[in-house]
């Protein structure tokens, strides 16, 4: 977060400039907002326009009748318009529902290989079940190396600082690599080293990643994915071994 002094001439480029843009007066108390979305991770740029210089009060007075909204502050979410500070919490949580949601049929969505490869093991005569074995490691390798690369994101976004940045580099490429070692192995021991990694995966995820307010449902997603999947991976060693 930074504060500058604006024209006429860079609004625009002040609302492009982030995902948040509040503007406001040397006299508006912002305060409780930006402590608030720092506390969120989120980015944003406050715009102050000081009312003792005649190009700022025209600007608001711009403003003001281009939007009719008479007071500050006056935020811009995304390049658009969204009111003061309960417009803005009101937008973001609408935009955070949908996000949620989406997130929410992705993920239980992508359990479907797991939930399918355990079943059909159970069913398909044995002479098939190497080939479909297969298929179910194969699975799991690649969301193990989804799982690693949201560290490797974590950092790009700036999620990350000091030594935690190195280490979840480091980690990012650990679950891809072990994931592709085990599509060597038979089947039950494959499987077995994959239902573990998931586990720790889940477990450094909920250490390294902060308790933060936006983050509660990735957590609970996380947990939620986690064990199913470990159910799934030990339910497919388990036919295996029964037949």
């Amino acid at each position: 977060m930074y504060t500058v002094d604006v024209s006429a001439d860079f609004f625009k480029e002040a609302v492009e400039s982030s995902p948040i843009v509040i503007f406001h007066s040397s006299l508006t108390d912002v305060r409780t907002l930006i402590d608030w979305l720092d506390s969120q991770g989120l980015d944003f740029r406050s715009v102050e326009m000081p009312m003792a210089n005649r190009q700022h009060r025209e600007l608001f007075q711009h403003l003001s009748e281009t939007y009719a909204w008479h007071g500050l502050p006056m935020i811009f979410l995304n390049g658009q318009f969204v009111g003061g500070e309960p417009e803005l919490r009101l937008a973001l949580q609408r935009g955070e529902t949908d996000s949620v949601r989406l997130m929410a049929w992705l993920g239980y969505g992508g359990l479907l290989p797991f939930i399918l490869g355990a079943l059909i093991l159970g069913v398909v005569h044995p002479s098939l079940q190497p080939f479909f074995g297969t298929m179910l490691l194969s699975y799991g390798a690649v969301i193990l190396s989804f799982v690693g690369a949201v560290h490797w994101g974590w950092v790009i976004a700036g999620g990350a600082s000091g030594k935690m940045v190195h280490r979840h580099l480091l980690w990012s490429v650990v679950p891809a690599l072990i994931g592709w070692l085990t599509l060597t192995l038979p089947f039950g021991i494959g499987a077995a080293i994959q239902a573990v990694l998931f586990l720790i995966a889940w477990r450094i995820d909920l250490a390294w990643y902060p308790e933060r307010e936006d983050l509660r449902f990735f957590r609970t997603l996380r947990t939620h994915l986690s064990f199913v999947v470990v159910g799934c991976l030990m339910t497919g060693i388990v036919v295996q071994f029964l037949t």
